[in-house]
């Protein structure tokens, strides 16, 4: 990155837009990617198949200080962002009804849809950037200060 966020950028495959799209396009997926709250403090309202929202969640018990050191009770409170940029597929316009259930299967195949509000526990980090192999997770829980 040049430093001009109007400049246009070089990469494979061919980004479309500027420096400053770019720029945002990554500070959403690390937002999306690393947004934390306690499982079921969040719940998605409204029908299956519209369009939800998340909002707190009503009957919701906070967990202890002991139970909150547990990567088990951490979830993602967003959804993740698919490789189209969103976080459902949107069909392109210009397709058939055909060509979009074929494509619509390939980019579930390619790209699945990662729900809200999943564990961390289960979450892989890069390869190669643990000390310990088996230990290859994205989180760690530590507690500091006053217990």
């Amino acid at each position: 990155m040049s430093g001009n966020l109007n400049a246009s950028v070089i990469t494979n495959p061919p980004f479309p837009g500027k420096e400053r799209h770019l720029l945002r396009a990554m500070l959403a997926r690390i937002f999306h990617a690393t947004q934390l709250a306690p499982k079921g403090l969040y719940e998605m309202a409204g029908e299956e198949g519209e369009t939800q929202e998340i909002k707190m969640a009503e009957e919701f018990t906070s967990p202890s200080n002991d139970e909150l050191k547990s990567l088990d009770v951490w979830g993602n409170a967003l959804q993740a962002i698919n490789l189209q940029g969103t976080v459902t597929l949107i069909t392109p316009a210009d397709m058939n009804d055909d060509d979009a259930e074929a494509w619509k299967g390939k980019m579930e195949t390619e790209d699945p849809a990662v729900e809200a509000f999943r564990g961390i526990a289960e979450m892989k980090g890069m390869p190669g950037t643990s000390a310990i192999p088996e230990e290859e997770r994205a989180w760690t829980v530590k507690a500091c200060g006053d217990t």
